[in-house]
């Protein structure tokens, strides 16, 4: 059975990843709804600490995960490493938009780096103002098929 992540964090509960759950089943989706848990607080959401950018491939600041999670995480997919300050900074919310091509935030430099390092294709935007809200590409897109 395929299985559907869901941070614990400031936007969603327990209670939220069990309605999750039974809407699923309700309507005939086979998934398993996991919680993630978060070693810290104050995290609002999944995606600004967790982005996937290729199949097997994903974003991630290693300090905000549980130990739990974070060998989960590191068994199932390749890491890219995100420091701390380009976490607060909404750095690892970037956008796959096509199988290999990814858009980060102007600014972005080693992130992008590291993603081209990967055979990825980056195009950079200047998502500043985005930013002040907070949330960045991935939070104001919602895209509904995932790369």
């Amino acid at each position: 059975m395929l299985t559907v992540r869901v941070g614990l964090g400031e936007e969603t509960s327990p209670a939220g990843v069990r309605a999750l759950q039974r809407a699923l089943a309700r309507h005939g989706v086979a998934r398993e709804v996991r919680p993630v848990h978060f070693a810290v607080d104050g995290i609002a959401h999944l995606d600004d600490h967790f982005t996937i950018v290729a199949p097997g491939t994903a974003l991630i600041p290693r300090s905000v995960f549980a130990p739990a999670e974070l060998r989960w995480l590191e068994q199932h997919f390749d890491l890219i490493n995100v420091t701390d300050d380009e976490a607060r900074a909404v750095q690892a919310n970037v956008l796959a938009t096509a199988l290999g091509a990814v858009i980060v935030a102007a600014g972005s430099d080693r992130i992008a780096a590291r993603l081209a390092a990967r055979g990825l294709e980056v195009l950079t935007v200047d998502y500043s103002e985005v930013t002040r809200i907070p949330g960045s590409l991935r939070c104001t897109t919602l895209p509904l098929t995932r790369a």
